[in-house]
């Protein structure tokens, strides 16, 4: 995923390869920057929400007329997609904002942790679903090196104890760094 290092008002969306639009996710880096920071932008994410079923009751990673018999079709997968980011793109935005200056830190620890929740929980959805080929190594990477990545970054941040922490963390740590340059497509 892509952040908004030094501020966490700025969100912007990033492309994570050819074949993918802007992210949904926003930036925990970002939105944990101190407000009077300068802003480099990247992808908004955030949304809460639990693993779960669309209109037609499907689970997410099952969208109607899918099959459990093979790989999704390429609209079906778009589908799946973007019901699984969708409560992380709110998470997100919550954070951003919490992160904008307004609120107290606790608040902003508070959804840290909650969207690190939310992306263990999309990893999880990730994986049950048979993703078609075309999109199969974008998935892998989203689950085996940027999800995790973002996770372990909005604990160091959550655990820096101020915003001057999260401005720390962010500017230092591995694992926000990767979270920095690594956008979350909104579609596949």
């Amino acid at each position: 995923m892509n952040s908004i290092r030094n501020t966490a008002a700025a969100v912007a969306a990033a492309a994570l390869l050819a074949a993918c639009s802007s992210g949904p996710h926003g930036s925990h880096t970002a939105a944990s920057a101190p407000p009077a920071s300068t802003a480099s932008q990247s992808p908004a994410a955030g949304a809460s929400g639990t693993p779960g079923s669309g209109a037609s009751g499907s689970p997410a990673g099952t969208p109607p007329g899918a099959t459990s018999a093979g790989p999704l079709t390429m609209k079906q997968a778009g589908l799946a997609y973007r019901r699984i980011v969708g409560p992380g793109s709110t998470i997100a935005g919550k954070l951003s904002s919490t992160a904008s200056g307004t609120a107290p830190f606790s608040a902003f620890r508070t959804e840290a942790l909650i969207y690190a929740r939310e992306l263990r929980a999309e990893i999880g959805k990730f994986h049950a679903v048979r993703w078609p080929a075309r999109v199969q190594s974008r998935i892998n990477t989203l689950v085996t090196a940027i999800l995790p990545s973002d996770i372990r970054c909005l604990q160091a941040q959550a655990a820096s104890g101020s915003f001057t922490g999260v401005q720390s963390v962010s500017n230092s740590n591995q694992n926000c760094t990767v979270a920095d340059n690594s956008p979350i497509p909104t579609n596949l």
